[in-house]
């Protein structure tokens, strides 16, 4: 039987005590929606009691198991916040535990152990405001809508106005604690010059991630690498020799948002292309300066773009051939 290195004891520790956290505050939510107490400040600060006014004390009474509720716990808490009164309650009752946690340290504790303690508990006060913080934004950005799946550049947005609606004393502590950095040192730390540290912004990812069962995807870099090929996945060059225009931030978003439109186009038509998407791919090549290359299309596509229209009228390929290349007629 293998003995847990200090490391792993204090991250056993610090999910136990977290978990227990969450826990609780789904408990306290559940008696919120039961109506079992008309007293809603005081729900909520039921909710905050584990791990701030015995912080540092107990911590063998924390359970593993717990950690099992905790997905639940997030999704449950993330309704409540939905709507600012909730949100200011769940602050109120944060700085309601605080005032009681640091109130019991200063009667019990001296000397280092005070100062430690002291630390602790104002740091575990200011992540969770950001927790709080996030969760609003996140429901007001509508990230439940997209089942949390979210790409880079919305989660960034989120972090931004989560940061804007913190207190300077609490900003201040997150920067001790290395989760924040400002961005010009010559200038006060303000939510305009400040951003998450790698290990600030890896503690978000996880509550997207892990948390509420989410995914982050980064966009732009799909559109980026989109915008270097130069062509969409149905063979439509639009850095096509002797384009002028071709502008890769233009074209990577482009071709990013027709792959995809594409794709859903062949889904609901059981998974087959058809003469609906050879006409799109030809007007998609149109509007973006784009050239359809005749040799990269699937036979069922080179057949749709020569076959005759409607009353036998000219084809696709006929009335479009300056959008087309490598054609060789037989």
């Amino acid at each position: 039987m293998g003995f847990a290195s200090p490391d792993e004891l204090d991250d056993q520790y610090s999910e136990d005590k977290e978990a227990a956290f969450w826990l609780n505050m789904m408990k306290a939510g559940a008696a919120m929606a039961a109506g079992e107490s008309s007293n809603t400040l005081t729900n909520f600060a039921k909710g905050f009691t584990v791990g701030l006014s015995g912080y540092g004390k107990d911590t063998g009474e924390l359970r593993k198991e717990l950690r099992d509720d905790k997905k639940e716990a997030s999704k449950t808490i993330y309704g409540l916040l939905k709507d600012g009164k909730s949100e200011a309650i769940a602050n109120r009752a944060l700085d309601i535990q605080k005032s009681s946690a640091l109130t019991n340290i200063l009667k019990t504790e001296v000397g280092e152990e005070r100062e430690r303690l002291t630390n602790e508990v104002n740091n575990e006060v200011a992540n969770r405001k950001l927790t709080i913080s996030l969760y609003k934004t996140f429901a007001d950005m509508n990230f439940e809508a997209k089942k949390f799946n979210v790409s880079r550049d919305d989660l960034n947005k989120s972090i931004e106005m989560a940061y804007a609606k913190m207190m300077p004393d609490d900003l201040k502590i997150l920067q001790a604690a290395g989760q924040i950095t400002v961005i010009d040192p010559n200038k006060p730390l303000t939510p305009d010059n400040l951003r998450a540290t790698p290990e600030g912004e890896k503690n978000i990812s996880n509550i997207i991630t892990k948390d509420l069962s989410g995914k982050i995807t980064d966009g732009r870099y799909k559109q980026a690498t989109a915008g270097e090929r130069g062509f969409t996945s149905s063979g439509i060059v639009l850095n096509w020799k002797g384009n002028e225009k071709f502008d890769k931030r233009k074209a990577g978003d482009a071709i990013v948002a027709y792959n995809e439109q594409r794709a859903e186009n062949i889904k609901a038509a059981g998974g087959q292309e058809t003469p609906y998407i050879a006409s799109q791919d030809v007007q998609f090549a149109d509007v973006n300066g784009g050239k359809i290359d005749f040799e990269k299309q699937t036979k069922r596509m080179q057949d749709y773009f020569k076959a005759p229209g409607k009353n036998n009228t000219r084809s696709l390929l006929d009335l479009n051939q300056e959008l087309f290349i490598n054609y060789k007629p037989k």
